[in-house]
């Protein structure tokens, strides 16, 4: 094998062990996720999949902190101040 096919065949490794990593990093997340917020979280599902509530509260009506922010002007302008 030249040093050109080794070279490649290193990165792509490094590459692989780097994506299965950042995976296992992330079941990581999830795993903590549940145990820190249990009450949010169904056995089945994806722990984060659940937290939908504007203040993480869960209400299925909208409430005073929904409406205040539907009320505030949103600007697509950064410069529009």
């Amino acid at each position: 094998m030249s040093l050109d096919t080794v070279q490649l065949l290193r990165n792509a490794l490094v590459a692989m062990l780097g994506i299965a990593g950042l995976a296992c990093g992330w079941l990581l997340v999830l795993t903590g996720w549940r145990r820190v917020f249990p009450e949010h979280t169904h056995p089945d599902d994806d722990p984060l999949a659940s937290r939908l509530g504007c203040g993480s509260c869960s209400c299925s009506t909208p409430c005073e902190k929904r409406r205040a922010e539907a009320q505030r002007p949103h600007h697509t302008d950064p410069l529009a101040h």
